[in-house]
């Protein structure tokens, strides 16, 4: 099912710019002192705009003229920068964009990594097995998504998959779903559990804060937040 759904709904990347570091390589971690680059694929004209994410202060605000595809310097962040999440919008050639940067002095993980990677592995194999032995109810395919306003939707069918339009006739506004795909994640019902996943979109989806564009489908539950495109924040509801 997860891959009927990736095949019907995923949608081409358009040619988009990119976060980089100095070195070419796509980053959205980053250290005080390091450079943040964009990489444009073709001329345009871009405007950015950076804004602290946990303050709402606009950190940097400049309009760049791209003469031809390649990288260019956008923040040169001091040793003194902030620790924390920024947020960048570029509108480059009329279509809008928004990245995530995190900030942070870099910790060495390396002695967490294969302790964290046995645990993942007991965790699946002691999963994999109880729900092979214990019977599986039927899953009833009803649940509601509450917007910030808290109006809340209620969907009533096995898998679906939410775009712009969908939020548009919500009552969403345009300065908002502009960031939004057509196709942008779906939910689905597999089992006893519901499942998200992101189906290709521009601007990713975040789940309790985490990006899983890309990644596999994952598990919902009551009360987890979806965010879209980081511009529309969702609750995930169970149906009582």
């Amino acid at each position: 099912m997860r891959h009927l759904i990736i095949l019907i709904f995923a949608i081409s990347a358009a040619a988009a710019p990119v976060v980089t570091d100095q070195f070419g390589t796509v980053r959205t971690s980053l250290a005080p002192g390091d450079a943040v680059y964009i990489y444009f694929p073709e001329p345009g004209t871009a405007q950015i705009k950076i804004i602290d994410a946990a303050t709402g202060a606009v950190v940097l605000e400049r309009t760049i003229d791209v003469k031809t595809p390649g990288p260019q310097l956008l923040w040169q962040l001091h040793p003194n920068t902030a620790e924390g999440t920024y947020r960048i919008y570029i509108t480059f050639s009329g279509q809008p964009y928004v990245y995530s940067i995190t900030v942070a002095t870099p910790t060495l993980w390396q002695p967490y990594l294969v302790a964290a990677a046995a645990a993942a592995v007991a965790a699946y194999i002691l999963w994999y097995h109880r729900a092979k032995l214990l019977p599986r109810p039927h899953t009833p395919f009803t649940y509601r998504l509450q917007l910030p306003n808290n109006y809340v939707v209620e969907i009533n069918t096995p898998q679906a998959v939410f775009g712009r339009e969908f939020f548009i006739k919500l009552g969403v506004p345009e300065d908002v779903a502009k960031y939004i795909s057509r196709n942008h994640f779906a939910i689905y019902a597999e089992g006893r559990r519901f499942y998200i996943q992101d189906v290709g979109s521009k601007n990713g989806t975040w789940l309790n804060g985490r990006p899983i564009k890309g990644l596999n489908p994952q598990p919902l539950k009551h009360g987890d937040v979806i965010t879209v495109a980081q511009a529309l924040s969702l609750r995930f509801l169970l149906a009582k």
